[in-house]
């Protein structure tokens, strides 16, 4: 009957034990998001054109009240179609990335373009801290002289104390003691 009720207080100093520890710490979680630019993907393309189309009808402007001669200026159409045009812009800028492109225009055609994608990665980085008040502690066990121990006590930051309860398993003689110590 008596290693019954020594049992029972073992199971029952256990489940007060847990309790107090789920209860008495705290787990502080902080959460950092970071955003890192990743080297540049650089794709350039000189197109060949696809297909040459030309209207069947061409389009003309007709004004009713004046008739003028329009003069064709050879010069001007020749420095036009030398001239060298650069487009320039950016596509898209999200979270995810940039996208920015190129484009070169000369000789009535387009000569090359150029896309640039700078991915960015997302890296979120979780970090969970243990910030104990004070930390309870049960021992049980026993020794070579025949004797049952039950151990109970408390941390306090790395200091701490305990209480003590022993009893021989072959006879009726039983001990108190208490404990103080450190946590390294």
């Amino acid at each position: 009957m008596k290693t019954a009720g020594i049992l029972l207080a073992i199971v029952l100093a256990l489940c007060i034990g847990y309790w107090f520890g789920q209860h008495l710490i705290k787990v502080a979680e902080t959460t950092v998001v970071e955003y890192y630019a990743m080297p540049t993907i650089s794709v350039s393309v000189s197109p060949a054109p696809r297909r040459f189309t030309v209207p069947d009808v061409p389009h003309f402007i007709w004004r009713t009240d004046t008739v003028q001669r329009q003069i064709i200026d050879t010069a001007a159409i020749l420095a036009d179609w030398t001239m060298k045009r650069e487009y320039a812009d950016r596509l898209i800028e999200d979270s995810t990335g940039t996208i920015d492109y190129t484009a070169i225009v000369q000789y009535n055609r387009l000569q090359n373009i150029s896309l640039d994608y700078t991915p960015i990665q997302r890296i979120v980085t979780t970090t969970k801290v243990i910030k104990e008040r004070w930390a309870p502690l049960l021992f049980v066990g026993g020794n070579s002289a025949g004797y049952v121990t039950v151990e109970g006590g408390i941390f306090i930051g790395k200091y701490g104390f305990s209480a003590e309860l022993g009893q021989n398993m072959f006879g009726n003689e039983r001990y108190i003691g208490g404990k103080i110590g450190m946590r390294f």
